[in-house]
């Protein structure tokens, strides 16, 4: 695990087909270090280069394919652990309480570490030094449906909580020069209708309170029609059709076929169940001698075949898979 102390030189740095990185000396024999400010940011630079020098490669924050990639510039796009926010796992947009006053007695940081999408901006823009003041969401302030199946997820080893959910996706065009368009023209639109939806409190919560469903994907082309309002057409609307689930309440005794080489039960070490193919259906993940293998859920009590699993051993995965940091999804 990288410490990142700089100081001391703890870390051994890899390059991609090349040599283990090594600090360039400067004056005195000493690493080569350079002040350089980005984005209003003091840094400190250490240059560094192969061990055996051969790729004559200058690399600060370029990539080969000359794309630079930010990973969260501020917190409004960043999920972090609240209480840690060394943590850091990825980065989006901030949640709050308006529209789910029933979820106020739960802790905040909870409620407050998920991040939604509000934005993707593109265009053929010339690269500048620096980066351009941001422009104003017009959507911001403006009320947000709280989904009806709110849910938590654990991945990151704290509690990450959605309650929004995607009900469209808008296309604009910004072309000051073009006429008819001109700024914020609105090109194409994609509607996402869930089923179900119910009003809670004078507002409409979207989705149905058992699971949200996509139901209808609908999308749409706008052009502006002189007067100040659109022109719109839609393509054929997509309806999705699902087979409802079938769930009983009737115990089933699984034959000696399926309980073979399973001398601990179903959900005792070495074995557990796992949804290994995201099959909405736990079968039998078991590790024996080393190896780990695969039983499917056939249903009424059967398992099919064990088939083997290319995993690395429990042991190796150490404090991964334990509650208290998160699980390992297979």
């Amino acid at each position: 695990m990288p410490t990142y102390d700089d100081a001391h030189e703890s870390d051994v740095f890899v390059l991609s087909s090349a040599e283990d990185l090594v600090p360039v000396l400067g004056g005195d024999d000493l690493p080569e270090r350079r002040n350089r400010m980005v984005d209003g940011t003091a840094y400190l630079v250490t240059c560094y280069r192969p061990r055996i020098e051969g790729l004559f490669a200058r690399i600060e924050r370029w990539a080969r394919d000359n794309i630079t990639t930010v990973y969260g510039k501020d917190r409004e796009s960043r999920i972090a652990d609240p209480t840690d926010p060394d943590a850091i796992v990825y980065r989006y947009a901030t949640d709050d309480d308006r529209t789910a006053a029933h979820e106020r007695d739960r802790p905040d940081a909870g409620r407050t570490a998920q991040r939604y999408p509000r934005s993707v901006r593109y265009g053929n823009k010339v690269s500048r030094p620096a980066d351009p003041p941001p422009e104003r969401d017009p959507a911001d302030g403006l009320p947000w449906s709280c989904r009806n199946d709110p849910f938590s997820a654990y991945r990151a080893g704290f509690e990450v909580r959605s309650y929004r959910l995607c009900q469209r996706i808008l296309m604009f065009h910004h072309s000051a020069e073009e006429p008819g368009a001109g700024t914020d023209c609105l090109v194409c639109s994609l509607a996402l209708t869930c089923r179900g939806g119910r009003a809670v409190n004078g507002s409409l919560r979207p989705g149905d309170p058992s699971g949200a469903v996509l139901e209808s994907v609908t999308t749409t082309g706008h052009r502006r029609d002189g007067v100040g309002g659109y022109a719109s057409e839609s393509m054929p609307v997509l309806e999705l059709i699902y087979s409802p689930a079938q769930f009983g309440d009737e115990g089933h005794e699984m034959d000696a076929a399926s309980v073979a080489n399973l001398p601990f039960g179903l959900d005792a070490p070495p074995c557990q169940l796992v949804d290994l193919d995201a099959e909405s259906i736990a079968g039998v993940l078991s590790e024996q001698s080393g190896a780990w293998s695969f039983g499917r859920n056939l249903g009424e009590g059967r398992l099919g075949a064990r088939a083997h699993v290319p995993l690395a051993s429990r042991a190796g995965l150490g404090h991964t898979l334990t509650k208290e940091v998160g699980y390992a999804k297979f």
